[in-house]
């Protein structure tokens, strides 16, 4: 298709409804391992640091993906908390309930609370 309005037209998921965009929205990365061979493998989230993808590129490409995308690296509060919720998801409560209990007796406490 050649036709002039193709090129300009949104895109769509139902009729008349334009995606949004999410150009507005701050992006995150978080390098989680730097491999020999130069690459690079990180977290890349859009808007909140928790919902990101696991993402590999040679070091010159991601340098270039940040600049792109804009991209700040998380703070470590900020990793710490996505740790966490990864935690959560992965043990559960009671699991995270379990190591908390493991933390304390290693650290002295007795009686768990």
């Amino acid at each position: 298709m050649t036709d002039d309005t193709s090129k300009t037209a949104k895109l769509t998921l139902v009729p008349g409804n334009p995606l949004k965009t999410a150009d507005h929205l701050p992006r995150y990365v978080r390098v989680t391992e730097r491999l020999p061979n130069g690459v690079i493998a990180f977290d890349f989230a859009v808007g909140t640091p928790d919902m990101f993808v696991e993402l590999i590129l040679p070091e010159d490409a991601f340098e270039a993906f940040c600049e792109n995308n804009s991209a700040v690296h998380m703070t470590l509060e900020q990793s710490a908390e996505v740790d966490l919720e990864m935690e959560k998801y992965r043990y559960g409560e009671e699991g995270m309930e379990l190591k908390r209990a493991a933390a304390r007796m290693r650290s002295g406490e007795n009686e768990p609370s």
